[in-house]
C-alpha cells in the first residue's frame, strides 16, 4: 500500500512541475504526434496532450494555427487562443480529428481544448 501511495505522490509532483514548466519531465506524459498521426482512431473522442516545439505559426480566420514538432513528427493545431512564437516549447491538451481532402489524401489536426 505504501508503494502505491508513494507512486502516487512521485506521478503528482512530475504533473505539477509539468504544468508549471514546459521542461522535458512534460514529454513523459504526452503522447508521440508520430502516434497520433499513424492512429488517430486509437484516439478519437478522447483528450490527450501533445508537447513540442513550435515549428510554424499563423493565424486562419478567428482561430491560429501553428505546427509542433516533438521529434518524432509535426502536427497541425488549431486554437482559439493567440498562436505560441516559432522555436517556443508548448504543451496542449486537445483532441485529433482526421480531414480528407484531395482524393483519397487524409490529413490529421490537432484541435486544442478551451481552458
Amino acid at each position: 500500500m505504501r508503494t502505491i501511495i508513494k507512486s502516487i505522490f512521485v506521478f503528482t509532483l512530475l504533473c505539477a512541475s509539468c504544468n508549471q514548466r514546459g521542461e522535458e519531465t512534460c514529454k513523459l506524459f504526452a503522447t508521440p504526434i508520430e502516434d497520433l498521426i499513424s492512429h488517430p482512431e486509437k484516439y478519437e473522442g478522447r483528450s490527450i496532450v501533445i508537447s513540442g516545439e513550435v515549428t510554424h505559426s499563423g493565424g486562419i480566420g478567428k482561430k491560429t494555427a501553428f505546427k509542433i514538432d516533438d521529434g518524432t513528427a509535426s502536427i497541425w493545431v488549431l486554437d482559439k487562443a493567440s498562436a505560441p512564437a516559432v522555436g517556443e516549447d508548448v504543451r496542449i491538451r486537445g483532441h485529433v480529428e482526421q480531414w480528407v481532402r484531395l482524393g483519397n489524401k487524409t490529413i490529421t489536426v490537432f484541435y486544442a481544448s478551451e481552458p
